[in-house]
């Protein structure tokens, strides 16, 4: 658990046995050669392989944000995926990053729950300033309880709080652009 692999485009992959989960670039080019009902084109395949011989790196373990998430980063631009796992009766407010994000949940169940902030003229008059955005939590715009399979659209900049029962905690994968992508090769990771 907690395993990545990053495969590059036109490298090819199969599944043996497990569970993944995998996040893709946007494509409209699956080519199959085999082990699926699924409509396949072999020629196609071996036209475009890159037949790289090299050693692929295998694993990659991805890097602690906080308590609660994980974050791979592929060294693309593509998308970047995080793995959070809230416990039992707790509240845990996702990053806002600057794309849109899918949230799927794995398991668990939790009520994700976006606020309506507001500008403050004066912060000192309130209580629940928040010092990061310059605003005020005036109140719940959105509660959606999510559990085993639910998948969650997020707007970009959007503040969310996981907020957890008593019973039961959540583990949910989130998929958005790769904001912390650098185009520079001084500025990446050698981890993958």
């Amino acid at each position: 658990q907690g395993e990545a692999l990053f495969i590059g485009a036109n490298e090819p992959h199969a599944y043996i046995s497990g569970e993944i989960l995998e996040c893709m670039a946007c494509s409209d080019n699956v080519v199959r050669a085999g082990l699926t009902p699924k409509p396949k084109d072999v020629q196609t395949l071996v036209e475009m392989c890159t037949y790289n011989s090299e050693q692929p790196p295998l694993v990659q373990y991805g890097s602690l944000q906080d308590t609660m998430t994980m974050r791979y980063e592929p060294p693309v631009q593509d998308f970047c995926v995080e793995m959070i796992i809230v416990p039992p009766n707790s509240k845990y407010e996702i990053v806002n990053v600057p794309s849109p994000s899918t949230l799927l949940t794995l398991s668990g169940s939790a009520s994700l729950v976006q606020y309506h902030h507001e500008g403050l003229e004066d912060k000192d008059d309130v209580d629940d300033y928040d010092s990061s955005c310059s605003s005020v939590m005036t109140g719940v715009i959105a509660n959606l309880p999510v559990s085993f399979g639910s998948a969650t659209f997020c707007s970009a900049n959007t503040r969310t709080t996981i907020v957890t029962g008593p019973e039961e905690g959540v583990h949910l994968t989130r998929a958005f652009t790769n904001v912390y992508y650098s185009s520079s090769p001084k500025d990446q990771p050698n981890d993958f």
